[in-house]
């Protein structure tokens, strides 16, 4: 097959006859160019796909954080009622007819841990893709992510260990 082949090119070169030569050369220009093109349209097809992908997490992100703080209006309310009466208790100067009155010893029971949701931080941290890393949006929302959670652990581990420390004060109490 290539000594056919090479045998047309020298009778193609010997009769002086490049009108094929420039006929094949442009097809192969032609070939090229609609490669060239069909790669950028696809270039451009997954910067939308990873647009949209960045944008639904954004949307994670904002409907976690909305949440989060319904959960935390919610946490407030709930202990805003019998806000002096834990303060008494927890300085050690409630009675016992406050501490019945306000049923006290349930906010150790009903105690309720504010959850911060995360699902949109995550999916950000897994997500790489041209987009996110050009990002500032992104990098201030991951720093603001990783700066807050470890300060929200911390009082929060805080916070639990000096109730279960009064829990213990107050079941050993002799009224």
């Amino acid at each position: 097959m290539i000594t056919f082949l090479r045998k047309i090119r020298y009778t193609l070169i010997g009769t002086n006859n490049t009108k094929y030569f420039k006929y094949a050369i442009g097809e192969i220009i032609l070939v090229v160019l609609g490669i060239l093109i069909a790669l950028q349209i696809n270039i451009w097809n997954e910067d939308r796909k990873d647009k949209i992908a960045l944008d639904n997490i954004f949307e994670t992100i904002q409907n976690d954080l909305y949440n989060d703080i319904e959960e935390g209006k919610a946490i407030v309310l709930k202990f805003k009622k019998n806000a002096p009466y834990y303060v008494k208790m927890f300085g050690g100067t409630i009675t016992k007819e406050e501490f019945n009155e306000c049923n006290c010893d349930y906010v150790f029971i009903s105690f309720q841990d504010l959850y911060i949701n995360t699902r949109g931080y995550d999916l950000l941290k897994q997500t790489n893709n041209q987009l996110i890393e050009n990002s500032s949006v992104t990098e201030k929302t991951l720093n603001f992510y990783n700066n807050y959670l470890t300060k929200f652990r911390l009082v929060e581990l805080t916070l639990n260990n000096y109730l279960y420390e009064t829990t213990n004060k107050w079941s050993n109490h002799n009224w």
